[in-house]
């Protein structure tokens, strides 16, 4: 139930506020009211949601102090590598301010890590570090705490005169009096260290009054064993007093507790980066058969209604054909139907005998053979019409045709030159094989069985 209203309470910060900045800032500080409340593995989740928002941002200031606070947890609880890395971190973004306290503290925490770990002489290099940055640094306090962690590492060289040196600087620039009793701690260590007992005294009893519980349990417990050593019977009571307070530090449960969140926010994101590798994979799956099926959809479509179209096309050009068939049908026989009528006609003979003369027509006789022609041929003309547009001269010439002449006569007919009627010939037959095919002939049209054609005139047909 816990970390569900810790996730709620993360999320309302991120709905709430629109700049990263602004809810990484929120995020920090009810981080640090989580630490205050000693829920340290919720402010440890806090902490890291809001660098995660910060490394979106050009906030580097706010990334250094996060990343510092998150290594005084760690070595709170006795995770120095963690604790060496969240400071290393750290100072990648206070060295880029022009102010050196955020750089000193990030040195010392990772100083520290190497303390803790019982290896003062790496400890004393990062110190060092920390102390070449002092003329760039304002606050007094972070001053005393170089010297102080820079006494500590000389107490563990033995190196107690240093040591006494540093300390010493450190109670000068102290202004935190969290930090004054933490030095006098340190002091007695040093002067226990070089056997001047009751100045070590002096100090111990100075440091039990520290607000802070780790001074105060510290100083306890060193005055119990430096009382039992000097024989004072006080040493017991001193000794009561630390383990009360030991077990009000309670720091193996809190370093479960922090390592449990680490483990658990490293868990988190591993399932969610394969819960969204699971997704992207599903999703490109399900695209793909989408994809796939909608191809296959298009192109049975296509498929289907290009065989339509065939069918169609096919049922199309067949009836085509035959209702070209049948147009050509219906022309021939209305031709021979003309023809038949125009032969048994009294003008018949009139112009079947004028066209053995070999007199010219005159444009008179002309258009009136003309007329003459296409009033009995008019049910053929318009057939014709109906398929073919040609002048009345075409027209005529069809007729002429029909009736048995041949090129000469129908260039008398017609008043002009064989030449100029073979290319009025041509004419219409291209029109006709435009329309229904090449293997339509023009003797198709206008050859006419014998029987039809009186025998004497049969010669007539031929060029």
């Amino acid at each position: 139930m816990k970390k569900v209203w810790l996730l709620l309470s993360i999320f309302f910060i991120l709905s709430c506020s629109g700049n990263k900045s602004q809810q990484a800032t929120l995020l920090y500080e009810q981080g640090k009211e989580q630490e205050e409340r000693g829920a340290v593995d919720s402010a440890v989740v806090t902490y890291n949601a809001a660098i995660n928002l910060l490394k979106q941002t050009d906030d580097k200031p706010l990334l250094g102090e996060i990343y510092n606070r998150i290594g005084d947890l760690y070595l709170d609880n006795d995770l120095e590598p963690n604790a060496f890395q969240a400071f290393q971190t750290a100072l990648k973004y206070n060295s880029l301010l022009t102010e050196k306290s955020k750089a000193s503290y990030s040195l010392r925490g990772m100083g520290k890590s190497y303390i803790y770990r019982l290896m003062p002489d790496s400890a004393l290099h990062f110190h060092l570090l920390a102390n070449q940055l002092i003329p760039q640094i304002k606050d007094t306090d972070e001053i005393a705490n170089i010297h102080n962690n820079l006494s500590n590492a000389y107490l563990e060289l033995k190196n107690y005169d240093t040591a006494l040196a540093h300390i010493t600087k450190a109670l000068f620039f102290c202004k935190d009096s969290n930090n004054i009793y933490s030095s006098y701690s340190t002091k007695a260590s040093i002067f226990i260290a070089m056997h001047q007992y009751d100045s070590a005294l002096i100090y111990l009893k100075k440091g039990i009054y520290s607000s802070n519980i780790y001074t105060q349990a510290a100083c306890y417990l060193q005055l119990s064993r430096l009382s039992k050593m000097i024989g004072d019977p006080n040493y017991t009571a001193y000794l009561e007093n630390f383990n009360y307070l030991n077990d009000s530090i309670d720091r193996q449960n809190q370093n479960t507790s922090i390592a449990n969140a680490e483990q658990n926010l490293i868990k988190k994101h591993t399932a969610q980066e394969k819960r969204l590798l699971i997704i992207c994979i599903i999703g490109i799956l399900i695209i793909s058969s989408l994809g796939y099926y909608l191809v296959l959809h298009y192109n049975k479509k296509k498929i289907n209604r290009t065989n339509k179209q065939l069918q169609e096309s096919k049922i199309t050009i067949q009836e085509i054909q035959s209702q070209l068939q049948a147009i050509l049908a219906n022309i021939k026989e209305t031709g021979e139907t003309c023809t038949k009528e125009f032969i048994k006609s009294k003008e018949y003979p009139v112009i079947k005998d004028r066209a053995k003369t070999d007199f010219v027509l005159s444009y008179k006789e002309q258009e009136q053979y003309c007329t003459l022609l296409l009033k009995h041929f008019d049910p053929y003309i318009r057939c014709l019409a109906n398929v073919m547009s040609m002048s009345k001269e075409s027209y005529y010439l069809c007729c002429l045709f029909l009736i048995g002449f041949n090129t000469k006569e129908c260039a008398n007919f017609r008043g002009i030159s064989t030449k100029g009627l073979r290319t009025q010939k041509g004419r219409i037959f291209k029109k006709i094989k435009e329309l229904f095919g090449t293997e339509i002939t023009f003797e198709y049209f206008f050859n006419l069985p014998e029987k039809q054609v009186n025998p004497a005139n049969k010669s007539l047909h031929s060029d």
